[in-house]
């Protein structure tokens, strides 16, 4: 706390968010992106006319 405002020391921020979780005043907002999942691929289904080639 500096003039009474939260400051944060950004030489030592590991940017884990637990600052804004522990802020009793919750001034410090969470900027953190959350991580993006990339969506598994869904296995290819084959075309009825190709079923029907098939058998």
């Amino acid at each position: 706390m500096e003039n009474a405002y939260p400051v944060i020391d950004y030489d030592k921020c590991k940017s884990c968010g637990l600052c804004a979780k522990e802020c009793p005043r919750g001034c410090i907002e969470n900027l953190r992106k959350p991580k993006v999942v990339a969506p598994k691929p869904e296995p290819a289904k084959e075309k009825p006319a190709e079923k029907a080639e098939a058998e």
